[in-house]
């Protein structure tokens, strides 16, 4: 598989969304969501993810357990690749 962070999936969501990467190595990884302000949301996924796809549910709720607001988000993944970014739209 090649090193990518894909589409989540449905998106615009509500109020579930599914969150895929894949990996063509072994590595440590981290998934995490931010609003449009560049503010940590919440950390969806940290450590050592095998090769192949991987994919993570996002419930639209932040860290501390708070529903999310409507708006636009967006998801890293950090590796030692870098860093890819996707855009994700809420409803409600």
């Amino acid at each position: 598989a090649a090193y990518a962070l894909q589409a989540n999936y449905p998106n615009p969501f509500n109020p579930t969304t599914t969150l895929s990467f894949s990996l063509d190595q072994a590595q440590e990884v981290e998934l995490n969501v931010f609003d449009m302000k560049g503010n940590h949301v919440k950390s969806l996924y940290s450590g050592y993810a095998g090769a192949g796809q991987h994919a993570i549910r996002f419930d639209a709720y932040d860290a501390s357990g708070m529903e999310l607001t409507a708006g636009i988000y967006f998801y890293t993944l950090r590796s030692n690749r870098g860093i890819s970014t996707q855009r994700m739209t809420l409803l409600k």
